[in-house]
């Protein structure tokens, strides 16, 4: 019996030690783990805080520089001032945002477009809200092109914001003279020239030359690009016996038009063309 019960003894002494071991372990490697966490997290609130400062500094710094000039104004009124302190303040970060953009495409060759805007009709019309646009020819060229010639012509002047969504957009773009609202407008008339279209992004190779004024066009996504200036009368010659009945489309597309001037050998046709 007391052979039977000493090997019983054994194996429950060394479980338990094995036991007390890992127990001993789990608590060593939760201490060590705690302690590196609290160490990162020393560090972490210490850069916090020196950044904190830095940037406590910076908005001090700015505070006490909008007071002094808001000051030397003679700004009467306490509201007067308060609001020239915050306008201040409000450049002095644009200032420093629009910094921090240029640094980011140096090298580049950009151009910066300024917007004046007046929030509400009861600020003042004094240039001091507005914010700054650097165009880039590289994302959209005609895009660029336009938007430059839309300054140019001082289209946006005194036009409104008609559409702030919060969260998404600010919407801008109409002009506060209804005449330039109607410049970019152009009708199929009688010798101007526009992309045959049957839809949206239908547009290929082939062009209208309208030789008479074909105003249906207009509502079909024909717009004019070009007007013919001279030789008007080289147009009215073009030979048009023909009509409806000239070369099938496809068939000038597949076999070229060699097969055209076979089947139709009086088709007037384009030499060359080149800028003068």
């Amino acid at each position: 019996m007391k052979a039977t019960c000493i090997p019983k003894l054994l194996s429950v002494t060394a479980l338990l030690a094995a036991a007390s071991i890992v127990s001993a372990t789990d608590s060593t490697i939760f201490r060590l783990g705690r302690q590196k966490k609290t160490r990162r997290l020393r560090r972490h609130n210490a850069r916090r805080v020196t950044t904190s400062a830095a940037v406590s500094k910076m908005f001090q710094s700015d505070a006490t520089m909008c007071a002094r000039q808001c000051r030397r104004q003679g700004l009467a009124s306490r509201k007067l001032r308060q609001r020239c302190i915050n306008k201040c303040k409000i450049r002095r970060c644009n200032r420093r945002i629009g910094q921090s953009r240029s640094r980011q495409i140096v090298g580049q060759s950009v151009e910066m477009v300024r917007f004046y805007v007046q929030l509400t009709p009861d600020d003042d019309m004094s240039k001091d809200d507005y914010f700054t646009i650097v165009l880039r020819e590289d994302w959209a060229p005609k895009g660029h092109a336009r938007f430059k010639e839309l300054v140019d012509s001082c289209f946006f002047d005194d036009s409104p914001f008609f559409r702030v969504v919060e969260d998404f957009v600010a919407q801008f773009g109409i002009s506060a003279d209804k005449k330039l609202n109607r410049m970019p407008y152009a009708r199929n008339e009688m010798g101007t020239l526009s992309f045959a279209t049957s839809g949206v992004d239908s547009r290929s190779t082939q062009i209208f030359l309208n030789i008479s004024n074909n105003y249906f066009l207009d509502s079909k996504g024909f717009t004019p690009f070009a007007v013919v200036e001279d030789g008007w009368g080289v147009v009215q010659r073009l030979y048009s016996k023909y009509g409806e009945e000239g070369p099938s489309q496809g068939t000038l597309s597949e076999r070229g038009s060699k097969v055209a001037y076979k089947s139709h050998p009086m088709l007037s046709r384009i030499i060359q063309v080149e800028y003068i």
